[in-house]
């Protein structure tokens, strides 16, 4: 291109070229389109992790917060944990399904670990990805009855609904900064936040998020007689009965069993405290 203005008499620099080509192209590039997603009610909800700073105990702390929202209503649960782990992600799950009275037909996620598992391989020259979910997550899954959708890595568009919720969540109900004693007195509090938002209109919206519920409450799968039972897991193997241990591995194995019985029992004490409030409620309208 410089060459050819300069033969038709262009006498300017090659630089100043470039820099004009550059902005004509950028002209000339389109935007990403997206489409706006739409939903049944009953049919979706989104599923995210976020962060809190609160006032617990009289020392300022980050939590962890766990947030579902239905895709159709706008209706979101949140519940603070102190870790992100399996077990709390799972029991998220539990009270967010009790707050609702039902299980929505599908959950959209990002690819969190303690779901599935993400790799990729090569096929015929290009490089495509896997998941594979946890053994716990599809049975969690097949107990309460619903189906998970994986997002693309990198394309928080395909869940913007909870993104957005994460962050209206701690906006909204973590300002002013909540000053409790324990968890079990901010999930109350989260929960009567969570209530307050019946009242709200979201944008483009001509009915309230309140009476959107009403109508979607009702296409909501129903939930199992009793709740899953969510716990940490962890396997051991036993030696064959034909072989002897030696004392020094058998004392090994009781101290690693004497370990894992308090982890057990400081799990379960941690979940009663921050279940305290939501067990006792059941649909909210």
């Amino acid at each position: 291109m410089y060459k050819m203005i300069v033969g038709e008499g262009y006498r300017g620099c090659e630089s100043r070229v470039r820099q004009e080509m550059w902005k004509w192209k950028k002209r000339q590039q389109v935007g990403e389109v997206y489409l706006p997603l739409a939903f049944e009610p009953g049919q979706a909800a989104q599923c995210d992790w976020g962060e809190a700073v609160v006032v617990m105990g009289g020392r300022e702390m980050r939590v962890q917060v766990f947030v579902m929202r239905m895709c159709y209503s706008r209706r979101l649960f949140v519940m603070a944990f102190p870790t992100a782990r399996r077990e709390c992600f799972l029991w998220g799950h539990v009270q967010a399904f009790t707050y609702f009275g039902g299980v929505p037909k599908r959950i959209s996620y990002d690819n969190v670990a303690m779901a599935v598992r993400v790799t990729y391989e090569r096929e015929e020259g290009r490089r495509e990805l896997k998941r594979e979910e946890s053994k716990t997550f599809v049975s969690f899954r097949r107990y309460y009855v619903f189906a998970a959708h994986f997002c693309t890595p990198g394309e928080g568009h395909e869940k913007g609904g909870v993104e957005n919720g994460v962050g209206y969540s701690r906006r909204d109900m973590c300002v002013p900064i909540p000053r409790v004693k324990r968890y079990e007195e901010l999930n109350r509090l989260l929960l009567k936040r969570c209530d307050r938002e019946n009242e709200r209109t979201v944008r483009g919206k001509e009915k309230s998020i309140g009476a959107l519920w009403e109508q979607e409450r009702r296409w909501l799968g129903p939930l199992p007689a009793r709740a899953e039972v969510v716990a940490a897991q962890k396997e051991a193997q036993l030696a064959k009965l034909s072989e002897r241990l030696p004392q020094q591995e058998i004392m090994q194995l009781k101290k690693t069993l004497i370990a894992l019985q308090r982890q057990v029992a400081s799990l379960e004490a941690l979940l009663a405290r921050c279940t305290c409030g939501f067990s006792s409620r059941g649909t909210t309208s």
